[in-house]
């Protein structure tokens, strides 16, 4: 099963919710008529949720990292009260 780049832009276009009316219901009755197109949806919906997943994953480590240098870290114990005063001003 070869997908052309065509065709994964439309699918990501479908989506994504980026068709017109029309075009989102042609595009639906193909994949009703060809049953590889609606594997390959199937496919690339998957693939894209892993990606989204595994950039949430990076993001957080790299939170984790810039919170462990900032408010961990002992030399930092001054600026670390000055944020806890910021933010708890109305406690």
């Amino acid at each position: 099963m070869r997908t052309s780049l065509t065709e994964i832009a439309q699918i990501e276009s479908y989506l994504q919710g980026k068709l017109g009316i029309a075009a989102t219901l042609l595009f639906e009755a193909r994949m009703l008529l060809e049953p590889s197109l609606s594997a390959s949806v199937k496919l690339q919906k998957i693939i894209s949720e892993v990606v989204t997943l595994y950039g949430r994953k990076q993001l957080r480590k790299e939170i984790q990292m810039i919170d462990s240098k900032l408010f961990q870290a002992a030399d930092k114990t001054d600026f670390r009260r000055e944020i806890d005063q910021i933010f708890n001003k109305d406690q």
